[in-house]
């Protein structure tokens, strides 16, 4: 999140941008992308993504409403899995009703 705030994201000039970009943030398996600065959509490709979905979700709540563009926005959480990739790993998705 610091980096993207160093970077001035989100501005004036743009509202979406990608939070996480997995591998280049030490984060293999996860990205986050923030869309018209109200939604935040999160991609897991990797089990300990899957596992930790929760915790995630969590966290990433948290450090939106810390930075002062989100303070006063509910965020929308917006979770997406890719299960070729999630098999590879071992992992099974639930499909829910």
């Amino acid at each position: 999140m610091r980096l993207r705030v160093a970077m001035n994201l989100p501005s004036d000039m743009t509202d979406t941008y990608r939070l996480v970009n997995g591998e280049g943030d030490g984060l293999s398996g996860l990205a986050v992308d923030i869309l018209g600065g109200s939604t935040a959509i999160v991609m897991s490709s990797a089990a300990w993504c899957e596992i930790h979905k929760e915790t995630i979700k969590s966290v990433l709540a948290k450090l939106l409403k810390q930075h002062q563009s989100y303070a006063n926005v509910d965020i929308d959480i917006v979770w997406r899995n890719t299960p070729s990739r999630l098999r590879q790993d071992g992992y099974e998705v639930m499909m829910k009703d």
